[in-house]
């Protein structure tokens, strides 16, 4: 476990296979803890259910900060490693722990005062209002330790720890799924059980993180390392914060499909709930492989000119690697979509809602699952601007036109075409992101003559 990779001397595809696959598992595993959380809460009762499905945009505002700080952190630790900066690397962790602590509460405490207006916009029925306010307060309290399990495991895979950052992500998950499972199903504590499991899981592994840090020198308990680095704050404001801010504009987004599908009923919201938490599932894989081609540009990039083609070689496998995974999830969830749905949902309304989606939406994944790839690495070669440009017209499009859609025709489905069509066009994106790569990292001659020129 304590065997790093080379980044920049490796060949590139064993090592965007070694750094990818264990991303992509963690991330699965990952995502599994959430659909075992709402399955769970499916098989309870409708109530549990219906809080959980209200609960999922704002499961979006914390993979928003989560990521922002996690990849802002592991890019960094990643370059200053490939540069031989190792104190500048124990001050990276230090400050980045600390900012994400920080930040968490202060968004923690704007959800604790706002839930009773959220409620209120969602139309929780005053039986349930209560329990949905208390579940959705405590979950962002909670969150600020799952956010700092994220960043403290993402140190040790910015450093070439990918393996152990993995494994401690997959204990984690199971963790958590173990946990949710006896206090749903023992302790009867209903949708608390999923505060419960994450508070537990994420100080044991916290502590196991730091620890393990600590054995790899990455960090120490000296004071010079707890004082402010501000190329910590830079990485965060010019990679953390347009990732965050995509996030953000899907955790909004979110809140506007909501509304557009409350008007459709209990069963309807539960039923999109669950379905837009198997798309969220879906993309996940695209995320991972764009975040493991991060490290390993970011790492190149680090090295200076004479590594920038081995940047563009590994987007090309990225690419490649991409249309694979792809083609596997679309194809297998096209055909066992029914069966998915049903281990989740007991109400055979809820089911339909949730049924009609994804066969809708399945055909598109695999130019989904390329578009989101090329995104995520947009915005880790400092191309985050761009990237949230466009992440933000293709939900202002979904929400738009599936509002007018079901607005004129009173039929969800035509928000369900709208997510399928988009889906379609943003294969653009790929495109434009090899041409970008392509201009600042393609040719080492070329781009040594342009820095001799602007150095003399």
């Amino acid at each position: 476990m304590g065997r790093t990779l080379d980044f920049k001397h490796d060949s590139i595809f064993p090592l965007l296979l070694k750094t990818s696959i264990p991303l992509l598992l963690a991330s699965t595993v990952t995502m599994i803890v959430q659909l075992a959380s709402i399955a769970f809460m499916g098989n309870i009762s409708a109530t549990d259910i219906y809080i959980r499905a209200l609960y999922t945009p704002f499961a979006f505002l914390t993979i928003a900060l989560t990521e922002g700080f996690q990849i802002s952190n592991q890019l960094l630790i990643a370059r200053l490693k490939g540069s031989g900066k190792q104190e500048e690397l124990k001050r990276t962790i230090v400050n980045m722990a600390a900012f994400s602590i920080g930040i968490s509460f202060i968004v923690a405490v704007l959800i604790y005062l706002t839930a009773p207006v959220i409620a209120a916009y969602y139309q929780v029925p005053a039986d349930i209002s209560g329990a949905f306010v208390s579940f959705l307060s405590a979950m962002f309290f909670v969150n600020i330790l799952v956010i700092v399990t994220m960043v403290v495991t993402s140190s040790l895979r910015g450093a070439g720890y990918v393996n152990l950052s993995v494994l401690l992500n997959i204990l984690y998950a199971g963790s958590n799924i173990s946990l949710v499972y006896l206090f749903a199903f023992h302790a009867e504590l209903g949708i608390f059980s999923i505060v419960y499991a994450n508070l537990i899981s994420s100080i044991v592994f916290t502590a196991i993180a730091i620890v393990k840090l600590h054995r790899y020198k990455l960090i120490e308990w000296k004071r010079q390392y707890a004082v402010f680095y501000q190329p910590a704050l830079i990485f965060l404001r010019n990679i953390g914060l347009p990732i965050s801010l995509s996030y953000i504009i899907i955790f909004i987004s979110n809140f506007l499909f909501n509304r557009i599908v409350t008007p459709f009923g209990m069963e309807a919201v539960s039923g999109f709930g669950v379905a837009y938490s198997i798309q969220t599932f879906v993309i996940i894989p695209a995320i991972a492989i764009g975040s493991s081609l991060g490290i390993i540009m970011n790492s190149n990039i680090g090295a200076g000119i004479a590594y920038y083609s081995r940047v563009l070689d590994a987007y090309k496998v990225a690419v490649l690697f991409t249309m694979a995974v792809y083609a596997v999830i679309g194809v297998s969830l096209l055909f066992s979509y029914e069966a998915v749905v049903g281990v989740m949902l007991e109400d055979t309304v809820s089911i339909g809602f949730a049924s009609d989606f994804i066969r809708i939406l399945a055909p598109s994944y695999f130019i989904m699952g390329l578009v989101l790839m090329a995104l995520t690495t947009l915005e880790q070669i400092n191309k985050g601007v761009i990237a949230l440009v466009l992440n933000a017209a293709y939900f202002a499009v979904i929400a738009a036109v599936g509002w007018y859609l079901t607005q004129q025709f009173n039929d969800l489905t035509y928000f369900y075409w709208t997510f399928f069509t988009v889906n379609m066009f943003g294969g653009l994106c790929a495109i434009y992101t090899w041409r970008v790569v392509k201009k600042e990292y393609g040719d080492p001659a070329i781009l040594q003559d342009d820095y001799a020129e602007a150095s003399g």
